[in-house]
Order: structure tokens, then C-alpha cells, then sequence
């Protein structure tokens, strides 16, 4: 599968979500309104997290999965070519 076995890619996915999920962390505390928020926490807009750091209305589902699922994947690839370059490295 694209050129990795099963582990590194549970491996790879795993990591990807914890960066995504701490840059959503980073994203809502410097922020300077108060009515952002995570998930269900969101007051009156959801944040996305990085490289794609939007504000999103709650009520707009359909943006905010969109978002998210983009920036996942961006996160992916990201660590996916690191990890490669590593390796290349390495050897």
C-alpha cells in the first residue's frame, strides 16, 4: 500500500491525527476571541487545526469535516515523506 507496510501506516495515521489534534490545540488558545472551541466544546465557531486554520461556523458540518479531513491528509504525507527521506538517508 504505497509503498509501506500496514504498521507503518496505522503507525503514520496515528502520529498524523496526534500533530493535527495539537494544532488545533494551538490554533484556539492563540486566538484572541473567546468563543472558539474544539469539537463539541465549540461556543460559536469550530477551529480546524493546521496548515488550513479556519473558523468555521458550528452549524456548517459539512466545511468543518471537510477542513479537517484536508488537513489530515496534509499531516499524513507530511510524515509520510519524512519518514521516507529518513530512511533514504539512513541507508
Amino acid at each position: 500500500m504505497w509503498g509501506f507496510s500496514k504498521k507503518r501506516f496505522l503507525i503514520t495515521l496515528g502520529l498524523s491525527i496526534l500533530i493535527w489534534l495539537m494544532s488545533m490545540v494551538v490554533q484556539s488558545l492563540f486566538r484572541d476571541n473567546v468563543n472558539y472551541g474544539l469539537f463539541i466544546f465549540a461556543k460559536s465557531c469550530e477551529v480546524t487545526g493546521y496548515p488550513i486554520a479556519r473558523c468555521i461556523a458550528d452549524y456548517d458540518k459539512g466545511s468543518i469535516y471537510l477542513t479537517y479531513s484536508v488537513n489530515l491528509f496534509f499531516w499524513f504525507w507530511v510524515l509520510h515523506f519524512s519518514w521516507s527521506w529518513f530512511d533514504k538517508r539512513r541507508n
